[in-house]
């Protein structure tokens, strides 16, 4: 749950930056790691369903943001 929080600081820092701007991509790949963690962790770890629900909720919320930076997922990510 704190990697998809931290993944939307980063998401938000890069769409503050200018587009192309070194800021924008370092801060874009770091959101992307953070979401594919998340995404990888989830997956593998034993979660209630009060976390697993606030997991899936964060995930969404930060694949919305990187969407939004031009961030494409593959079919198989949209879970």
């Amino acid at each position: 749950m704190t990697d998809s929080r931290v993944g939307l600081t980063f998401a938000h820092l890069a769409s503050e930056a200018a587009a192309g701007s070194d800021k924008r991509i370092r801060n874009q790949a770091n959101a992307r790691k953070a979401y594919d963690t998340v995404l990888n962790v989830s997956g593998t770890t034993s979660l209630s369903g009060q976390e697993r629900q606030e997991v899936a909720e964060g995930l969404d919320r930060l694949k919305l943001a990187l969407e939004a930076l031009g961030e494409r997922f593959e079919r198989d990510d949209q879970d």
